[in-house]
């Protein structure tokens, strides 16, 4: 064997397509105490009371929900703040689990993939290799606290049967991961986080919101496009997803650039979300739990990273294990994958993979303010990232 697996021998995943059924088939939901017991105040969720720049700039965008004050993805309203606190109290994690944790447009899915490569010997035939799970079922790309709130107790039921190690996604702060009922306690299981530059997260979370319904039905408009390097708007023919959709972004580079920086985006601040999970890190309770990843280290030390994910998850990393895993996680054959994928929304979530791509977006102002900014949030935490060109702060 080229590995071992966190605890004992674990079953295939094609185990996982035989749970999609329980998923789909309908939704179980907390009683009406439950729910009322969890109602935050108005102020929390009322998305009209939050858009203030949204609004102020005249651009539709905006959450359906707020939970404990983050801009959130789900049904709407009271309600999805009261699901996802239900989950995060309700949902049983082993030890054996495995979160991959980002900020949004951070290199989840790419992590995801070296993660199942490696817990996997390197084979993806399991999920057809596009880790979406499209093909194979749900789980293979849960994102447990928005699945909770549209399947209840049987997603939590279904859970349950999935084999060990279980994959998790999420794009929750750390206060409000899963599995830490009230937001407290040490982390249960051992968790990835994988952060980015923020010029380059706030860019391609932009081109994931200028959505189109295909890339193939139209291009943006020379107006509505925001980056002079791109004439044709290669850069902005991707597709949304139902949730990118939901959130609707009818704005341009300078209003985004206003919202992005004022946390009013989907899953909040870059800046709180990332140095909420680094202070978790850093936590001597968590030691030894929560892997720091970038994507300028997989993009730039791709096998010395592949390298920590799979000490970080007791994975024995041969040659020829390492080979796989990098063949099977290139963006390109991702890229190749994901357009294959039967995604019923037709969404690409690769787009150019690089470091350094902010500089065809930010004005010069842009980037001065950008800086000042992430100096006085950042200061003296002993955090840095790679902008691209040698600019490292």
């Amino acid at each position: 064997m080229s590995r071992r697996r966190l605890r004992g021998e674990t079953p295939p995943l094609r185990r996982l397509a035989a749970v999609r059924g329980h998923l789909l088939d309908g939704r179980g939901a907390a009683s009406e105490e439950e729910q009322a017991a969890k109602k935050p105040p108005a102020r929390d969720h009322t998305p009209g009371e939050r858009q203030v720049l949204a609004r102020r700039l005249g651009v539709k965008y905006g959450p359906v929900a707020f939970v404990r004050g983050v801009p959130w993805i789900g049904a709407g309203g009271a309600e999805t703040e009261a699901l996802v606190l239900e989950h995060q109290d309700k949902i049983q994690l082993r030890s054996t689990d495995v979160w991959i944790a980002t900020y949004p447009k951070c290199g989840t899915t790419w992590t995801h993939q070296i993660a199942l490569l490696l817990l996997n010997d390197g084979e993806s035939s399991s999920w057809g290799g596009d880790p979406h799970g499209f093909k194979t079922g749900e789980l293979l790309a849960s994102w447990p606290e928005v699945t909770y709130a549209r399947e209840g107790e049987k997603f939590l039921d279904a859970l349950q049967t999935v084999p060990d190690p279980r994959v998790m996604k999420t794009h929750a702060p750390y206060f409000l991961l899963p599995g830490r009922p009230g937001g407290a306690g040490t982390m249960p299981c051992k968790a990835i986080y994988v952060t980015r530059n923020p010029k380059d997260a706030c860019v391609s979370m932009l081109c994931a919101q200028l959505a189109t319904p295909s890339p193939s039905e139209r291009r943006l408009s020379a107006g509505q496009c925001f980056s002079n390097a791109c004439a044709l708007c290669v850069c902005c023919i991707i597709i949304a997803d139902h949730a990118q959709q939901a959130w609707g972004y009818d704005g341009n580079w300078d209003q985004w650039y206003t919202l992005w920086m004022a946390g009013e985006v989907e899953f909040g601040s870059w800046f709180d979300h990332t140095i909420d999970w680094w202070n978790a890190a850093r936590a001597e309770e968590n030691d030894g739990k929560i892997l720091w990843v970038t994507y300028e280290q997989l993009q730039q030390d791709n096998a010395a990273t592949i390298a920590r994910i799979a000490a970080h998850l007791e994975v024995e990393l041969t040659e020829e294990l390492l080979g796989k895993v990098q063949a099977e996680s290139a963006f390109s054959n991702m890229q190749t994958l994901n357009s294959k994928a039967s995604d019923p929304h037709g969404q690409t979530f690769y787009r150019k993979g690089e470091v350094g791509d902010w500089r065809n977006h930010f004005s010069e102002q842009q980037s001065q303010g950008f800086d000042r900014v992430y100096g006085e949030k950042l200061a003296g935490l002993g955090l840095t990232f790679d902008f691209g060109g040698g600019v490292v702060m």
